[in-house]
């Protein structure tokens, strides 16, 4: 900022004045000599004040101090891709229930309490995730309960330090010790106990649902062909003390309710657990009470229908049966392989993938990220038998 201002300069200034002084003298008779000049110096000291304009230049700096917010936008992690999945998971071509980063947090450590691991599904769970863990670049460790308490191998399993803990039965016991260690549980297709957030495992209602318009596909080709005119009923073999079990089959008996027009009447719940008799016994109880009837039958798994259908057959009745199963394991694909002539079809659960999966909604867990539900809406016919387990088991 400029601006002005005024000064008064003094200025002394010396003026020397040289007076010359010339005496003359009066005349005379005789010239006198010539007069000599004399130089007097006179000081005097003059003061003079001269007023002069000046402008003075102000400059102002001023500090200005800015606050700049600046984000640094991170570098993505690298993730795994459904593509990725689908070929780590090789024949079984599991689709991904979650985003997982190839770099983890920490090492982790997952375990399972495996129910049986002798059983043709449980040791297909038991292989996924074995499978899965070694993709993931994890450690896993499977127990066998081989049919006892699940209970009993947890203090031996944390004895290993696993960061999540799952398994299919005493749910309550274990989470409930779990939760007090701030452990996570997470179960397989038990549904949900009170003291886990976390449940995974086949979508019961939805199995059900999808299990149960298959059927109605393949009985109204057969109520227009050779069951023309017959009277039809639809059997729900279940397991009451299994909440799955009961949620599953419902959901089926009400689609081929629903599909085919059946009244109450027809739709017979068949549970032999609860009223204390075997499967064989119960369906050969229902085909004599109704001899020139034609049966829809859709199981909760597969061995629970390959039952009825086997002792159906030894009755003579195959014919009269029409049935969709629900899990695929093994020995039911390789059963569907004979072609049974009242086999329609069976869903896949996937057993191989359900253990991939169970994998990854755990790693999801403890990584903090999000997962989906595992899902099923595969089917295995009789036309497809072949090529399908070809792929699944390779020679």
């Amino acid at each position: 900022m400029k601006h002005s201002n005024l000064r008064t300069v003094a200025i002394l200034a010396t003026v020397s004045l040289a007076l010359i002084i010339v005496v003359a003298c009066a005349p005379a008779a005789t010239p006198a000599p010539a007069a000599t000049p004399q130089i007097v110096e006179v000081t005097r000291e003059v003061k003079v004040e001269v007023t002069k304009q000046v402008e003075v230049v102000k400059e102002v700096t001023k500090e200005v101090t800015k606050e700049v917010k600046v984000e640094v936008t991170p570098v993505p992690a690298a993730l795994w891709s459904p593509a990725d999945v689908v070929a780590a998971s090789g024949a079984n071509m599991c689709n991904p229930v979650a985003s997982l980063p190839k770099q983890f947090k920490k090492p982790w450590t997952l375990g399972y309490i495996n129910l049986d691991k002798s059983h043709p599904f449980f040791s297909q769970w038991e292989a996924g995730m074995q499978a899965a863990a070694k993709a993931y670049g994890v450690k896993y460790i499977g127990m066998d309960a081989a049919n006892g308490a699940s209970i009993d191998q947890l203090d031996p399993l944390l004895a290993q330090k696993p960061d999540l803990v799952g398994s299919q039965k005493d749910m309550d016991a274990i989470a409930s010790k779990l939760l007090k260690l701030n452990i996570p549980y997470l179960n397989i297709d038990e549904g949900q106990t009170e003291y886990s957030p976390y449940t995974y495992g086949v979508p019961n209602a939805t199995a059900g649902t999808l299990a149960g318009e298959k059927l109605v596909e393949g009985l109204k080709k057969k109520m227009d062909g050779d069951w023309k005119g017959r009277e039809l009923y639809f059997l729900e073999f279940t397991h009451g003390g299994v909440p799955a079990c009961v949620t599953r089959t419902a959901a089926a008996a009400k689609a081929v309710k629903d599909g085919m027009g059946l009244d109450d009447a027809h739709v017979l719940k068949q549970d032999p657990f609860t009223v204390g008799t075997t499967p064989p016994d119960m369906i050969l109880a229902t085909l004599t009470a109704h001899p020139k009837a034609v049966f829809g039958l859709i199981p909760c798994w597969d061995a629970l229908g390959l039952e009825p259908y086997n002792t159906a057959k030894e009755a003579g009745r195959e014919n009269d049966i029409l049935m969709v199963t629900m899990g695929a394991d093994k020995p039911t694909i390789e059963f569907l392989k004979t072609k049974p002539k009242g086999y329609y079809a069976v869903m896949e659960f996937s057993p191989w993938c359900e253990g991939w999966s169970w994998v990854e909604t755990a790693l999801a867990i403890l990584e903090g990220v999000p997962f989906k539900p595992y899902t099923v809406d595969k089917f295995i016919t009789q036309d497809t038998v072949d090529a399908r387990y070809a792929e699944l088991y390779p020679q």
